[in-house]
Order: structure tokens, then sequence, then C-alpha cells
């Protein structure tokens, strides 16, 4: 559900939400990351800080929360000074490739989540309220026979075929590579005589370790092929053909479901 004023009332960040829920937590958070970021002179970023902050104070709501920190920098006069200033491009950069299998664009696509119409947070930006209200959304589906939460699309960017493999569960890196070692099959069974070169995704936890492992894996035994890249700079939306599918999921004659 989109963000209205009318509906929602005047939007207030997750600093000012925090101090003005739990003032008295939301100080202890400003003076933990007072005293890491000036005292010990750990002048980093958004997720350097948090991490060192949960390192130094592990136990639960004693660290403040990805957003909360990302707020508080923001109003360090040291970051607006150094910080650079957002630009978007106005560039799209194409995707030019000339037979199939050369580029392979990859990503998750929920079919639930939140289903109180509430902001979709990505789950490392979530606090420990929002993960476990994430989690009871979740215990629901499963009650109801919701097995299916999402499936790993993936495009080849020159044909436009689609694969789709559905996930059990909630996602991670070991079942997006799962997913994605039958969707190589299948690419190779499309186009026998075409090596699968790029597969594209972006930084989602869920192609890191295991998933990068694996490509690296078939990238070792086959130099020239399997290389994992991520989104191109300045393209919108950062995996252009697969987020088409994303929308149109339902309905593409052209999508193999595994």
């Amino acid at each position: 559900m989109p963000y209205d004023p009318a509906r929602h009332g005047a939007y207030v960040d997750a600093y000012d939400h925090h101090r003005q829920q739990n003032p008295q937590r939301a100080n202890d958070w400003i003076d933990k990351l007072k005293r890491e970021f000036y005292d010990r002179g750990n002048s980093v970023g958004t997720s350097a800080l948090y991490a060192a902050i949960q390192k130094r104070h592990p136990a639960p709501s004693a660290y403040p929360t990805k957003r909360f920190v990302r707020g508080w920098l923001r109003r360090q006069a040291t970051v607006q000074v150094h910080q650079r200033p957002h630009r978007k491009k106005t560039d799209i950069q194409a995707i030019i490739t000339s037979k199939p299998n050369e580029l392979i664009q990859v990503d998750y696509m929920y079919f639930y989540r939140h289903l109180t119409g509430e902001p979709l947070y990505a789950e490392d930006e979530m606090d420990e309220e929002e993960k476990r209200k994430f989690d009871a959304q979740q215990d629901k589906l499963k009650k109801k026979g919701v097995l299916w939460p999402g499936c790993i699309n993936a495009v080849d960017a020159f044909s436009k075929k689609g694969y789709s493999v559905p996930i059990k569960g909630n996602i991670n890196s070991q079942k997006a590579w799962t997913a994605m070692k039958k969707i190589i099959a299948l690419a190779k069974r499309n186009y026998p005589n075409q090596p699968i070169k790029k597969i594209q995704t972006d930084k989602g936890s869920e192609f890191m370790l295991n998933f990068r492992r694996g490509l690296k894996g078939l990238n070792d035994q086959n130099p020239g092929e399997y290389k994992h890249v991520f989104g191109f700079e300045g393209e919108e939306p950062p995996i252009g053909e697969v987020a088409r599918v994303d929308c149109v999921h339902g309905s593409a004659s052209s999508v193999w479901v595994v």
C-alpha cells in the first residue's frame, strides 16, 4: 500500500518515531551512538556503525535499529558536510545481448508479505517488533496451508524466455541456489549450444553466500561462464527484464514454472 498522508498522517522517520514512542530507550541509543561515533572516533557509515553498536551491546533492544542509526547519522553535521549528494541518473543503461543465455536476470518475488498493508521493509532493516510481526504473519499463512510465499524468477535478456521456481518457506541463499540450478538446467536444455555467460541479481541476502559459492564453483569449472554480476548502476529498475516478469507472472505465457 503506497504512503498516503491523508490516511497515514504526517511522515515520521524512524529516528523521530522512536524518540516519540520510547524517549528513554531512544536517548540511551543516542548516547551509545555518540560514544561510538565521536568518543571512539568510529566515524563510519550506517551499516558499519550499526554493526559496531550491535557487537558492543548485543542484548535485545540495547542497540538501535539500522533505520534509527541512519536517521541519527543524517542529523550529524560532519555527515551532512561530507556526504555525497544523492543524484539520480537521468540515463538508463541499455541491456544489449546478441544471443540466448548471454545474460540471465534473476530476482525473488514475494507472493504474500505484511498482510496488514503496512510499509514493506527489507528483512535486514526490520527491528525486533517488525520481525516478530512478520514471523506471525508467516505462521498464519502456514496454518492456512500456504507453504509457497514466493518464487525465484529468471529471464533470458535476449529471448525474453522466463523461468520460475516456487520457494517453500522463507527464502535463503541455499534455497535460491537450489532454484538457480533448476533454472540453469532448463536454460541449457532450451539453448544447448549457448553457454550461460552471466547471471545478474540484486544484492539481496538470498543471492549471497551459498548462491555466490555455487556460481563460483561453476565458473571455476567453466572459465568465462556463470559470472555473477549485480544490477547495473542507473538501470531502472535494477533488474529490468525480470521485474517485468514479476508484474505479469500470472499471465506470462513464456514462463516455465518448475
